[in-house]
């Protein structure tokens, strides 16, 4: 299994110099989110272990990938008011896409009843429609769910997949704990299982029509340990 890191304009990043920082100086920062998974991407051993784990998980073969740090995905006409979802890295395999979303204590955005007040009212709703049959309130879950779940299947459609893994990968260990850390680390625990429940996931994965084409998306979350080495869990 192979790994080819792009960047936007198509050239290869061989190193942390030039892996592309996000938009926000606040997240590029040694012990967040961004910066650590440039980190883990590139110590390549340990980021191979993970994947072929997570494939292994879904009942799927190693492949190759082509990774695209701070990947842009436009989520399609007529989904409203709001930009583009940008990954924190899109994989583009033979036969899958994974969209990557990283965490250390960061939130998965304002809760979506928050968003819809910010005028977003006909994305929130289009989203939470193509995700979800269940007219359950969704108020109190994380805008962000939403979107990376919804632009990683949306990402699949454009490249010509079928399936795609909406993976959450949380930083723990040697990382930047605020006062209250612990407590946001618990509500996006429970902000990630609130929208699991809300989306239906069955056998680890949904089933949904996307802008006309059936795509299976397999959710999974899991835990790397910083410290002397990386433990994966």
């Amino acid at each position: 299994m192979e790994f080819t890191i792009i960047d936007s304009n198509k050239c290869k990043i061989y190193g942390f110099d030039n892996w592309p920082a996000p938009k926000s100086s606040k997240q590029w920062k040694s012990g967040r989110s961004a910066m650590e998974l440039a980190k883990f991407v590139l110590n390549r051993a340990d980021f191979s272990l993970l994947i072929n784990s997570v494939l292994c998980d879904c009942g799927f073969e190693p492949m190759d990938f082509d990774c695209y740090p701070e990947y842009k995905t436009s989520l399609g006409e007529g989904m409203g008011q709001g930009g583009q979802r940008v990954h924190d890295m899109l994989m583009i395999g033979e036969k899958m896409v994974i969209g990557v979303e990283a965490k250390v204590s960061e939130s998965f955005d304002e809760k979506i009843e928050k968003i819809k007040k910010q005028g977003k009212i006909v994305r929130s709703e289009k989203l939470a429609n193509a995700l979800s049959d269940n007219k359950a309130n969704y108020k109190d879950i994380g805008y962000q769910l939403f979107t990376a779940t919804y632009g990683t299947m949306k990402a699949a459609v454009d490249a010509g997949k079928d399936v795609c893994i909406a993976l959450f990968i949380v930083f723990k260990g040697n990382v930047c704990k605020e006062s209250n850390y612990e407590e946001k680390c618990t509500e996006n625990n429970e902000d990630y299982k609130r929208f699991c429940e809300f989306i239906n996931v069955q056998d680890g994965y949904i089933n949904r029509n996307i802008l006309g084409k059936r795509i299976k998306c397999w959710i999974k979350k899991v835990t790397v340990e910083i410290g002397a080495e990386y433990s994966i869990t």
